[in-house]
């Protein structure tokens, strides 16, 4: 299949924090001292991990989301530079304190650990989304990060249907994506607002689900029409449904040694988005989502991502 190039950017929308990571063999007991065997700063935040991810594959992406103008600032101002990701809208605000979250990653499981504190600063407003010029034609998708403020990003989503509704040519729609990954009640008010609609296993466990198959078809009849929904499984691979209402299923990719699951969903979510927007099908962009998403619980962080090979890579821009 012949991937088709565009140079509108993916924008993706929700939280910007900063992870600290410690690597640690085993995890610590309560009241205990323990050394770490390793320890770094990294970007992080759902929005931000999966526009890294799209980042490295070579397709133009940028992050709209609030930051406090902290000491923290440069570090995340120059992560997103380095890794090419735009910010040009981002909304900052003073007297605020950066959310950083503790991620303990146990060296041998993989396993991630989050502690993460958010004190006071702000979360994006339907008002801020004003900033972001849709008329542009600067975007291709946007997708949401599921944050607390549901009705707000509700709005959000609410604008770009309207704006699709006012162009002429259909391929100047935005298309829309949304992620459900928190176990957070308001976040029924996204389930059919979107194109796309990701839920997390723990979501779907939330809403009373025991199985991804059983999510996808619950999710399906309450999502809006035409719309497809996707359900990452952890090992036991993915399920999707779309228009067509045919159930598709992938399997995980196990890797032979887990080292970091941190940002594992967001990895996923990206790549099948990417997949998605070069014309494969749901069934190819659930494997290709599986397939990065496995490859990246074998490596610390994410820059090895830009190495993988996958025949679908053949038509992504490098």
């Amino acid at each position: 299949m012949e991937g088709n190039c565009d140079d509108r950017k993916f924008l993706s929308v929700g939280l910007l924090c900063l992870d600290i990571i410690f690597k640690t063999d085993g995890f610590p007991k309560e009241d205990s001292d323990q050394r770490c065997t390793d320890q770094v700063w990294q970007r992080g935040g759902n929005a931000s991990n999966s526009s890294t991810v799209i980042s490295l594959f070579g397709s133009p992406c940028e992050l709209f989301g609030t930051m406090a103008v902290a000491p923290e600032t440069t570090f995340l101002e120059e992560n997103l530079a380095k890794y090419g990701i735009g910010y040009p809208n981002m909304v900052y605000h003073e007297n605020c304190q950066c959310p950083t979250s503790v991620c303990i990653v146990n060296n041998h499981n993989g396993s991630r650990t989050i502690l993460h504190t958010n004190k006071n600063l702000p979360e994006l407003t339907e008002d801020d989304f004003s900033k972001i010029d849709l008329n542009s034609g600067r975007y291709k998708w946007i997708h949401f990060e599921g944050r607390p403020t549901a009705s707000q990003i509700k709005g959000m989503l609410q604008k770009i249907d309207d704006f699709n509704k006012s162009v002429e040519k259909p391929e100047d729609r935005i298309t829309t994506s949304v992620e459900l990954e928190k176990i957070r009640e308001q976040l029924v008010l996204l389930q059919d607002m979107a194109d796309y609609v990701f839920i997390s296993k723990d979501h779907a466990m939330f809403r009373g689900f025991q199985t991804a198959e059983e999510a996808v078809d619950g999710f399906h009849r309450l999502c809006r029409p035409g719309a497809a929904v996707i359900c990452a499984w952890g090992e036991k691979g993915a399920c999707g449904k779309g228009p067509d209402g045919k159930l598709v299923q992938v399997a995980a990719y196990p890797q032979e040694k887990v080292v970091d699951t941190l940002g594992a969903g967001d990895t996923f979510n990206a790549s099948t988005i990417l997949a998605l927007s070069r014309g494969y099908s749901l069934q190819e962009a659930l494997d290709f989502g599986c397939f990065v998403a496995g490859a990246k619980c074998g490596m610390m962080g994410f820059d090895g991502i830009k190495e993988l090979k996958h025949n679908i890579l053949d038509n992504l821009p490098l």
